[in-house]
């Protein structure tokens, strides 16, 4: 899931215009990947917390909640990765926020966690 989350967001940045830098690359790769693992133990954590998250076939919905604790995830997370990102990156368009790569990684891992089989935390 984390590699997944993390390659579909290059393949959205570099879709924008983002040409990244060789020697920064893997910075760059282990903070949007930190921020993957970010989503992905969200997700865990809201099932077990919760113990009661609806699942529609293959997919859990998706809360108000959730998308508030990305938010709050993110903004304390980018004071510490936004180095890690623009070592990585060589050229962007002016347009484009460097910045929000992380709450993207992060949700996207966070929605492919909540897609697939329902977890069994307390099978036995």
């Amino acid at each position: 899931m984390v590699e997944t989350a993390v390659q579909k967001t290059m393949g959205l940045a570099r879709s924008r215009g983002v040409e990244v830098r060789a020697e920064g690359q893997a910075r760059l790769m282990q903070a949007l990947a930190l921020s993957a693992v970010q989503g992905v133990l969200l997700a865990e954590w809201r099932q077990l917390e919760d113990g009661a998250t609806v699942w529609d076939g293959a997919a859990a919905r998706i809360r108000a909640s959730d998308a508030f604790s990305i938010q709050h995830i993110t903004d304390e997370m980018e004071r510490r990765q936004l180095p890690e990102l623009f070592a990585g990156i060589a050229r962007r368009p002016p347009d484009f926020e460097v910045r929000l790569l992380l709450p993207y990684v992060l949700a996207t891992a966070f929605y492919l966690r909540l897609h697939g089989k329902a977890p069994e935390a307390f099978a036995a």
